[in-house]
């Protein structure tokens, strides 16, 4: 069943051919996941640009033997099977001694076992496997689409230029940083974090107010790790690796390796930062800064500072200049319990190969092998043999024991016959073989035979339906042609749109131009409002008709207005106050008149009147009776030019 419903959606080259690439990868990942931790044991200290390369290039490997793999298995799909039976490691010396035959006899028969009903397992559910492992590649092909249309949506929606000075200050980093293409930055409401997206058309998202919120060091700190990243190509690097994780996505080896290129890469960009800044110091507070800031605004985790482990290992990294990143408890586990398992399935498929060899090399010793009789006492089993040298055997057997036995017409004693019992149980085993694969043969003739007639069913169905389909072309190529003359309309009119929105352009920028002049028209009123109130109103009735023309100057004006009236209440109560208080120093006697005061301040601590500190006691009485609230404070004083200046308000701390 699964092999006729496979028929009809895979071929069965092709299946087997993806089945068998996608096993031949976990051990290939494995491979690739034991040389990527010797990399990283070989290389402590090194700069994080040689473990970037060296990971990058086992994984481009990888992928060249997975490639060579899968071809291997499309041209040789019928001849590879689970373990192959390589002959020449039949002539390997295993050295045994060290273990006890039984034990390795045992170890033979539940490795052969098992390697034979995973291999048969596998045979029966490659189908059910490989539709498997292409739902899940769809699903994540999905989402990895869904996430590049987010990426794409994000460059202009909800997004705000940067600042003239941010913008010119990008341009000089990028010099700085020999980044040769335009980089445009943008300020998002979308992103939490620093954001490069786009290979050909590089630009950097920061969230809104993150430049305003940082020190400018700091947001440099941030722009050239972001332009290491277009400088070194990664966004297009990123995409390849999300491309192998998806066809991969059960492959713990490659995984962890594209992990490590993560983290390298991570490391490579923070090297060319602080090369390019000068300084390693203001780059970590700019680290420890922004995971501040990511923990205080930010709803997600944020890709420039990275989680708090990671952030503690860069930071220690950049102090140290090398990087010391070497494998974990668990890592190293995993490692070992890899390499155990590896050399075990090793070391009993090279004995089990040995064996099976030796055991073929017995059986193809003899050149002719005759067999005769069902082996009961009625119809005993007659066994004719003749080995490469012409020697004949002639054997009679009842219930597969020898009952008689010649050796070139020689009888031979019964003492002798268990010398040959092992070569005549190997040539029992072996035409059961016979049997059984005949069997099957037979079973899978006839089932190609029914494929053959369902072919045969299918290509009539098939060559009916293509001349419904051609057909169908026709009627198709009929409904393009109205498609296309339609088109030709549409872009007649296209042209059309688009001369009406040059127009409704040029219109727009008359209609800022004046709008322009209506702002600066609606300045020139609200200082002929603050000047006099009574020409405000005149100017409030003037506003009222342009109203069309300048409504929100008319809001302005009002506002202004009110504004005004408080500033004038506000200076009448100040010069009330300030004459109850010259009235007050007056009649204390510490002024003879109002000309005498060139200057006082009254705050919650001290009283000075024309650079004199006062008595506390005096500063009690005034502080009473003018100071309204706690750190308070009343400036009074003349100016140049006999001008006076007065202030007061509380004190900011």
């Amino acid at each position: 069943m699964n092999t006729l419903f496979a028929a009809s959606f895979i071929s069965e080259r092709l299946l087997k051919t993806i089945s068998w690439t996608l096993v031949h990868s976990l051990w290939q990942g494995l491979a690739m996941a034991l040389l990527a931790a010797l990399i990283l044991l070989a290389t402590p200290g090194r700069k994080a640009l040689i473990r970037y390369n060296l990971l990058s290039a086992l994984t481009l490997t990888f992928v060249a033997v997975a490639i060579t793999t899968a071809i291997i298995e499309w041209e040789f799909f019928e001849y590879v099977e689970l373990i192959p039976k390589i002959k020449y490691l039949g002539a390997l010396e295993i050295p045994l001694g060290i273990l006890d035959s039984t034990q390795i006899a045992q170890a033979q028969s539940w490795f052969k076992t098992n390697v034979d009903r995973l291999s048969s397992l596998f045979e029966q559910n490659q189908l059910i496997l490989v539709s498997f492992w292409i739902l899940i590649l769809g699903l994540k092909s999905i989402k990895m689409g869904l996430d590049i249309w987010c990426a794409y949506r994000i460059r202009w929606y909800k997004t705000y230029q940067a600042s003239l000075l941010w913008r010119n200050r990008l341009e000089t980093l990028a010099a700085q940083s020999k980044v040769n293409r335009q980089v445009k930055l943008l300020e998002s409401a979308l992103v939490t974090g620093p954001a490069t997206l786009g290979f050909l058309k590089p630009l950097i998202l920061v969230p809104i107010g993150l430049m305003n919120n940082l020190p400018a060091e700091q947001v440099e700190a941030i722009l050239l790790h972001e332009l290491a990243h277009i400088r070194r190509s990664d966004y297009l690097v990123n995409f390849i690796q999300c491309l192998l994780e998806n066809v991969f996505f059960f492959n713990p080896g490659l995984l962890w390796v594209s992990k490590l290129i993560r983290q390298e890469r991570e490391n490579c960009c923070d090297d060319l930062a602080v090369a390019a800044m000068k300084d390693k110091t203001l780059y970590i507070n700019a680290l420890v800064a922004f995971q501040e800031y990511k923990l205080h605004g930010a709803k997600y985790a944020l890709a420039f500072a990275g989680q708090k482990a990671p952030l503690l290992d860069r930071v220690k990294r950049i102090i140290n200049h090398h990087n010391y990143k070497t494998l974990s408890i668990m890592e190293k586990i995993s490692l070992l319990a890899t390499v155990l398992l590896i050399s075990a399935v090793t070391f009993l498929s090279l004995h089990y190969t040995q064996a099976q060899t030796t055991r073929e090399n017995r059986i193809g010793s003899f050149s002719n092998i005759n067999v005769s009789g069902s082996g009961t006492a009625s119809n005993p089993q007659i066994m004719f043999l003749q080995d490469v040298n012409g020697k004949t055997y002639s054997i009679k057997r009842v219930d597969k024991k020898i009952q008689e036995m010649y050796v070139n017409g020689e009888k031979l004693s019964e003492d002798k016959y268990a010398e040959y019992e092992p070569v005549l149980k190997e040539i029992d085993e072996q035409i059961e073989r016979d049997r059984a694969q005949a069997e099957l043969d037979r079973q899978q003739a006839e089932r190609d035979r029914e494929q053959a007639l369902r072919d045969r069913e299918q290509a009539e169905r098939d060559r009916e339906q293509a001349m419904r389909d051609q057909e169908q072309a026709k009627r198709d190529r009929a409904k393009a042609e109205l498609d296309r003359q339609q088109a030709d309309r549409d872009r007649e009119q296209s042209i059309r749109d688009r001369a009406q929105a040059e127009k409704d352009r040029l219109q727009a920028n008359l209609d800022r131009e004046q709008a322009i002049r209506d702002e600066a028209r609606a300045q020139r009123d609200r200082e002929q409002a603050v000047k006099d109130r009574a020409q405000a109103d005149r100017d409030r009735l003037q506003a009222e008709k342009d109203r069309q023309q300048a409504e929100l100057d008319r809001q302005q004006a009002v506002k202004d207005r009110i504004q005004a009236e408080k500033d004038r209440k506000q200076a009448e109560e100040d010069r009330k106050m300030v004459l109850s208080m010259v009235q007050d120093m007056i009649t204390d006697k510490l002024v003879k008149d109002k000309d005498a005061i060139n200057m006082f301040r009254l705050t919650n601590d001290e009283f000075w009147l024309n650079g004199v500190k006062q008595s506390a006691e005096l500063h009690a009485k005034y502080k009473a009776k003018y100071i309204k609230e706690a750190n308070y404070q009343i400036n009074y004083g003349k100016g140049g030019g006999n001008g006076l200046w007065f202030s007061k308000g509380s004190i900011k701390e």
